[in-house]
């Protein structure tokens, strides 16, 4: 892209030595946030190359944020300026994405940022753990959520691919894509999206025919600050709209569809877990309970039932004590028979 201005900080490092590159999309008004970001990537065990990437054209506010890199000794970082502000949310991502590219490095895997997040620690080497372990081109892990001035909570946890197809679960602080995979499908972000861009940016990945995997550790943290984030949007006709669009895309894209994806996708339907086996038991003896005592009741009907037949010939005023008695209950009925049974043979002997 012709549209970026670089300001770098390498400090001497090796490109074999950067594990990992992540995309942190700032617009310069939240410096506060994106140092805790930047401090997150500069915390990790394996090696980072943090590309900034400034969107807006003011010049003051790159200075700005150049000054807020350079205060974390320890990250090395390239800062880049995506100076057209008349495209979305995914323009600065793919002014990321082009220097990774053309950069020259070779890194095993990319990940992206907003100036509101952060990953943390054991990010980089839980996610380089999982490629090894699984050969996947996409690791997903689950995500916290932070209201300000308050504790992180949990938000998103990772669920099977295939319910990509219905809602975005996957933040975008909390994957990270092979860069081999990346670089040979050329994948970029829409740039003319509203704010679905990292949601349809997954879709492309898995048009392509990359593999997904999940990592059911929490890795990452988001603020609830931006509408993206927020259970009631500010803007809910630019939602529905962008919710839409990638409706349509779905509905016209054929994705591959590879055996390993089919398995895993009927495994991952209504999957056994010891609490929900535990709660089927209790629920299947509760049953059994209940059937005993329902034919120990039809048993006790049936023998009480029995006994009315001898005393059908009763005096009206003990039929009708009779009837008060079977509307109280099958228990009561036969210790009221045997007081009437003993009170009728007393009036036959008088």
């Amino acid at each position: 892209m012709n549209d970026r201005r670089m300001t770098s900080s390498l400090k001497n490092t090796k490109a074999a030595e950067y594990a990992f590159a992540v995309i942190i999309r700032t617009t310069g008004k939240r410096n506060d946030s994106l140092a805790e970001a930047l401090q997150s990537v500069a915390f990790q065990h394996l090696k980072c190359l943090a590309v900034v990437v400034t969107h807006g054209t003011d010049t003051q506010i790159l200075s700005e944020v150049d000054s807020v890199c350079k205060e974390i000794n320890t990250l090395d970082y390239v800062l880049l300026h995506a100076t057209d502000t008349h495209k979305k949310r995914g323009y600065p991502l793919n002014v990321g994405l082009d220097y990774c590219y053309n950069c020259g490095f070779t890194f095993d895997a990319i990940f992206f940022l907003d100036d509101d997040d952060i990953v943390y620690p054991f990010f980089t080497q839980k996610m380089r753990q999982a490629f090894d372990a699984t050969d996947a081109d996409v690791i997903y892990s689950a995500s916290n959520q932070r209201h300000l001035g308050s504790q992180p909570e949990e938000a998103y946890r990772p669920k099977h691919i295939s319910y990509l197809f219905i809602e975005n679960f996957i933040p975008i602080n909390s994957y990270s894509v092979c860069f081999r995979s990346l670089k040979e499908n050329n994948l970029l972000f829409d740039e003319s999206l509203e704010y679905t861009e990292d949601w349809h940016f997954l879709l492309r990945l898995l048009e392509k025919g990359l593999r997904f995997e999940a990592l059911h550790e929490t890795l990452s943290e988001f603020r609830m600050t931006s509408d993206g984030n927020a259970p009631v949007k500010q803007h809910p006709d630019i939602w529905k709209k962008a919710s839409l669009e990638i409706r349509s895309y779905i509905n016209k894209t054929k994705f591959p569809v590879n055996g390993y994806v089919l398995a895993s996708s009927v495994m991952s339907i209504n999957p056994r877990v010891p609490a929900q086996d535990a709660q089927i038991i209790s629920l299947q003896n509760q049953v059994s309970r209940l059937e005993a005592q329902i034919g120990q009741l039809t048993k006790e009907k049936g023998e009480l039932e029995a006994e009315l037949v001898c005393y059908h010939q009763l005096p009206k005023t003990f039929s009708e004590m009779i009837w008060i008695a079977f509307k109280a209950g099958f228990r009561r009925i036969r210790q009221m028979l045997v007081h009437m049974k003993t009170a009728f043979r007393g009036s036959s002997d008088t």
